[in-house]
């Protein structure tokens, strides 16, 4: 049996995730983070390029924050359209990114 989920560590430099996910063009992903370290500290910063180039040292993306003990984690269905490139950093200390088919 084959495990369809995939994760990828996210570090604080940009990382192109759709590669490392396998997430392959037209099919859609249930995506969301994962504090690795538990501090409860950070959130991971996601911006989507039309080139596989890492966004500019000033973007900042959307905050995606993982799961406390004071709620649960933002949790997205995102589509893998051609031509287009997920990337994450994170200002904590270990987060992951996690997907599955959606």
């Amino acid at each position: 049996m084959a495990s369809l989920t995939k994760s990828t560590p996210v570090g604080d430099a940009w990382t192109e995730v759709t590669a490392a996910l396998g997430m392959a063009d037209g099919s859609s992903y249930a995506l969301e983070v994962q504090d690795v370290a538990g501090t409860g500290h950070g959130h991971v910063e996601v911006a989507h390029t039309d080139a596989n180039v890492a966004p500019g040292a000033g973007v900042h993306g959307q905050q995606w924050f993982a799961r406390t003990a004071a709620g649960g984690p933002t949790r997205e269905t995102v589509p893998k359209k051609a031509n287009r490139w997920l990337w994450m950093r994170s200002s904590g200390p270990a987060f992951r990114a996690v997907a599955s088919p959606a």
